[in-house]
C-alpha cells in the first residue's frame, strides 16, 4: 500500500484516533511521565494489532474455512432454499426499499442456487420493520425487488417476523411440516453458518450448508490488511468473530442446538402468505464458479490465537 494510502487512513476514524494516541504517548514521554503514557501507548497498540495486522481475519478464518466450495456444481436438490435474514435494511428511498449492507451476498447466492434449480421453492427469513404503522416482515421489500425482475421464476415464500436465527429454525420448521420437506439448502453467511447449521439441524430436517459472505478467506484479507495504519476493516472482522463465538456459547447454554421435538399444530405453509410465482426470462445454464484459495501468508501472517446476524 503507498505512503498515500496511509496518509488517507489517518484521516478516517480510526486512524485518527490511533494517531492522537500517538501524539498522546509522545507528550507523555517528553514531559517524562512514564507510567502515564502506557495507557494510551497500550491502547494505540491494541488498535494497530486489530486494525493493521491479519489478526482478525485469521480468527474469523477458523469459522469460515470449513464451509468453502470451490463449485456450486455439487450442491444436492433439496426441497428448498432458505436465506436467512440480515442481508439487507429497509430504506425508504433506495428502490424497492432495500438498503444493501455487507451480507447482501447472501440474495445473491439464494437466486444462483434457484437459477441452478437446486429447489422448486425460495424461503426468504429475517426480522421486521414498521410499514403504515404496523409490523412488517424484513422479506418483503426483497420479494418485491425479486417480483419487478422477474426472480427467481419459482415460488417465494418468508418466515414473516422472526427475532434471531432460532426463531427462524421454528418458523421454518412449522412450514416444512405443512409443505412435507425434508432436505433444506442454508443460505447464510460463512461466519454465521456454523451456529445456523447447529440450531436448523435440531428442526430434525436434512441441512445442506451453502455459505456465502466470505470475509477473511478467498483472496478477501489479502485487500484488506495492508498498510501501517489501522483501519476499520479488522475491527469488523473482529466484531463478527466475538459475536459468532458469543452467541455459539449462548445457543448451547439455552438448549438451542438440541431436538427441537414434535411440533404442536403443524399448520399449512399459506398461514405465511401464498407464494408468489414468476416467469424470469431463460438464462444461460450455471458455470462453474472459481475455485475459493485462501490468500498466501494468512494463516502464516500471524499466531493464530485459537460469521449480529442474529
Amino acid at each position: 500500500m503507498s505512503l498515500t494510502k496511509d496518509l488517507t487512513n489517518l484521516t478516517y476514524g480510526i486512524g485518527f484516533l490511533w494517531l492522537l494516541l500517538l501524539l498522546q504517548t509522545a507528550f507523555l514521554l517528553v514531559r517524562r511521565q512514564w507510567l502515564y503514557s502506557l495507557l494510551p501507548a497500550a491502547i494505540a497498540a491494541l488498535v494497530w494489532f486489530v486494525g493493521a495486522t491479519l489478526l482478525p481475519y485469521n480468527l474469523l478464518a477458523k469459522l469460515e474455512l470449513p464451509y468453502a466450495r470451490a463449485s456450486l456444481d455439487d450442491v444436492p436438490e433439496a426441497d428448498a432454499v432458505v436465506m436467512l435474514g440480515g442481508a439487507h435494511e429497509r430504506s425508504q428511498y433506495d428502490a424497492f426499499g432495500v438498503g444493501a449492507i455487507s451480507a447482501f451476498d447472501r440474495p445473491i447466492m439464494a437466486l444462483e442456487l434457484m437459477r441452478r434449480k437446486r429447489a422448486p421453492v425460495l424461503v426468504l427469513g429475517g426480522g421486521g420493520f414498521l410499514e403504515a404503522g404496523k409490523p412488517s416482515p424484513d422479506a418483503v421489500v426483497l420479494e418485491r425487488w425479486f417480483a419487478a425482475w422477474q426472480l427467481p421464476a419459482a415460488p417465494v415464500l418468508n418466515l414473516g417476523i422472526n427475532g434471531n436465527t432460532h426463531d427462524e429454525a421454528l418458523s421454518l420448521r412449522t412450514l416444512a411440516a405443512g409443505k412435507k420437506w425434508t432436505r433444506i439448502i442454508l443460505v447464510t453467511s460463512a461466519n454465521h453458518m456454523k451456529r445456523s447449521e447447529a440450531t436448523f439441524r435440531a428442526t430434525g430436517l436434512h441441512i445442506i450448508p451453502v455459505a456465502c459472505d466470505f470475509q477473511s478467506i478467498g483472496g478477501v484479507a489479502a485487500t484488506k490488511a495492508r498498510g501501517f495504519v489501522p483501519t476499520h476493516d479488522g475491527f469488523r472482522v473482529l466484531d463478527s468473530y466475538l459475536h459468532e463465538t458469543v452467541g455459539w456459547l449462548f445457543y448451547r447454554l439455552r438448549g438451542w442446538f438440541d431436538a427441537m421435538g414434535p411440533i404442536p399444530d403443524p399448520v399449512s405453509a399459506d398461514t405465511n402468505g401464498p407464494a408468489k410465482s414468476v416467469e424470469a426470462p431463460a438464462s444461460p445454464g450455471p458455470s462453474k464458479p472459481a475455485a475459493v484459495a485462501e490468500p498466501a501468508g494468512l494463516t502464516d501472517a500471524l499466531p493464530l490465537p485459537r460469521a449480529i446476524s442474529p
